[in-house]
């Protein structure tokens, strides 16, 4: 599997390695546009493909031959993810135990919606910029599963008839902070350009509701099985999925991700 990390660092010093002299010949040439007296105040509507944001509309106001501001907002993304949340004996008694299988919680997510607020300054007039931003994202997951609950005692462990529905569904939100540098080219009323950066995540907050329902009691002749019993089982269950995915968002609420991505619009 490819390691986002070191794509973005060769990417850097591949930039650094071809980018300078490029710099400055565009210094000179953007000095000699500002004495010809060419305004260099645009707007800009483009389309943004980054990772991890998928496709972002931007809106950007050139203020200067140095300066510019820039908005974008990216849609929420269908993402499809499958988390193992492994067996445990839920309950225990004189002998007895109900245990859970291991279960797989197929999670139907929507990554965003994202927005960010951005400042860039360009150093040297030209292509070359330097961006530093704010934003905001947030993610949404829905989960059900059904499965059998498992029946043990000391000679024999078998999978019961008693099945249990789980639904959950969460929401985390971020507050982010975008550094990027790039570079963006104009002619006449297009533009292009590229950037790669790092989003950084300042605050995040999460909400998991979950919901198990005894879907029947017709699991074993057992007489160690009982109403109050798989009730005891299915809290246990309840507790181990919830605190099984908020350790999962916690972990997705201090990552911090790499920011590839290419530009493309029109400028007024």
């Amino acid at each position: 599997m490819l390691n986002p990390w070191k794509i973005f660092g060769l990417s850097v010093g591949l930039w650094l390695a071809t980018v300078p002299p490029a710099l400055a010949k565009e210094k000179t040439s953007a000095q000699t546009r500002s004495s010809n007296g060419i305004v260099s105040s645009h707007l800009r509507l483009g389309v943004l493909a980054s990772f991890p944001e998928f496709t972002s509309g931007i809106v950007a106001w050139d203020i200067s031959k140095n300066m510019s501001l820039q908005a974008a907002y990216a849609p929420a993304q269908p993402i499809h993810v499958d988390l193992e949340v492994p067996g445990k004996k839920l309950v225990e008694q004189d002998g007895f135990a109900i245990r859970s299988p291991q279960l797989t919680l197929p999670f139907d997510v929507e990554f965003g919606s994202h927005w960010s607020i951005s400042g860039e300054w360009h150093p040297w007039s030209g292509s070359f910029y330097l961006g530093l931003g704010f934003g905001y994202r947030q993610l949404t997951i829905k989960s059900h599963v059904e499965s059998a609950l498992m029946f043990e005692d000391e000679s024999s462990m078998v999978l019961s008839n008693t099945r249990f529905s789980a639904d959950l569904s969460s929401r985390t939100e971020q507050e982010l902070l975008r550094s990027v540098i790039g570079q963006r080219w104009s002619s006449d009323a297009l533009f292009w350009g590229w950037s790669m950066g790092l989003v950084k995540p300042l605050r995040a907050r999460s909400q998991v509701l979950t919901q198990l329902r005894i879907l029947n009691l017709r699991a074993s002749d057992s007489a160690d099985t009982s109403a109050e019993n798989v009730e005891d089982a299915l809290q246990v269950q309840e507790e181990l999925i919830r605190s099984k995915v908020l350790r999962e968002l916690s972990k997705f609420e201090r990552m911090a991700l790499p920011l590839l991505g290419l530009e493309i619009g029109i400028r007024f």
